[in-house]
């Protein structure tokens, strides 16, 4: 038998006295350390007050740049709020149309109509963090979560009696109300008295995609007719349309990439990126006038009323294109 086996089969105690403690092995016990000669435990790290703050920074920063989004970020670009007005008369605020999005005249009936979606209300709904949040800052998160929710519902056409400022929610037919999240709109008033004005209408849909909806108006009934709903794999992020005639239009793309991508919220807060366009409808097919990449976040869009230019506002420039004659 080695002396490592014999070794290992030898009894081993061991018993605390005090402040010591004893180990026996196979023979009389004898102190083999002491509490008091141990070394104290090592001292826990205290928290790195550099990390703490990079830490904190983090969301802190986050809410200071949403916060500035709508305001700072907007001057610097361009969209200044102390742009001089172009005339001096009296503004008064309207109620009845929450969250309206765009408007247009119908000089026949002396109606303005009103694109609507509530945005606010329609995150409230999933979102009640955003009703606690000042105004400024729920703005800019409800601006980032729509370009991700295009699909929320809820939207309306109104029209507004310019005489006796009334408000009015237009009655839809042959579409499904449901469906409606309406953005930019223009109206196509036809010189035969005889034919209705026909509206048309950015609506977003998250899964079926941007479309533009065709209604023909009757303000007499207070109510929109279906007529057709034009689709595009060149509808990327619509903005905004303009009416050429009761079949054609020019529509803006903000954006050169589909929602719910990185893409498209890097081109939120950087114009430069976007990749917008603007595209024409000729009653067939839909072609790009404004390649994308071309446009920096492209936003409305109207004719020139001898209807040879078409004007795009952008969030960095204003733009002028030649309009063929359709």
């Amino acid at each position: 038998m080695s002396k490592s086996q014999a070794t290992q089969r030898r009894p081993l105690t061991a018993r605390a006295e005090g402040d010591q403690v004893q180990l026996s092995v196979g023979g009389p016990r004898r102190p083999l350390v002491t509490l008091e000669d141990a070394p104290p435990p090592a001292p826990q790290p205290p928290c790195s007050c550099r990390t703490c703050l990079m830490l904190l920074m983090v969301p802190v920063s986050l809410i200071i740049y949403l916060f500035l989004y709508m305001n700072l970020y907007a001057f610097l670009f361009g969209v200044s709020p102390y742009l001089s007005p172009a005339w001096q008369s009296p503004c008064a605020q309207v109620h009845g149309a929450p969250g309206a999005e765009d408007f247009v005249y119908d000089p026949r009936s002396k109606l303005v109509l009103l694109s609507s979606a509530d945005h606010r209300t329609m995150l409230a709904n999933q979102y009640a963090l955003l009703c606690s949040l000042p105004h400024s800052l729920s703005l800019s998160l409800i601006s980032i979560l729509t370009t991700w929710y295009a699909s929320l519902s809820g939207g309306h056409i109104y029209t507004l009696d310019t005489e006796t400022q009334q408000v009015q929610q237009l009655a839809i037919h042959g579409y499904e109300a449901a469906k409606l999240h309406p953005h930019g709109i223009d109206l196509f008033v036809p010189s035969d008295e005889n034919l209705k004005p026909v509206l048309f209408m950015v609506n977003h849909r998250d899964r079926e995609g941007d479309s533009i909806l065709r209604f023909e108006f009757d303000a007499a009934s207070s109510s929109l007719h279906f007529l057709s709903q034009v689709q595009d794999s060149k509808f990327i992020s619509v903005n905004d349309v303009a009416a050429i005639d009761r079949e054609q239009f020019y529509a803006t793309n903000d954006n050169g990439a589909f929602r719910k991508t990185l893409r498209n919220a890097m081109g939120m807060f950087i114009p430069a990126l976007a990749g917008s366009s603007v595209v024409h409808y000729d009653g067939k097919r839909v072609n790009f006038v404004v390649n994308p990449g071309d446009a920096r976040m492209a936003n409305g869009i109207a004719l020139s009323r001898d209807r040879n230019y078409v004007y795009i506002a952008e969030t960095m420039r204003l733009y002028a294109k030649p309009q063929p004659p359709p």
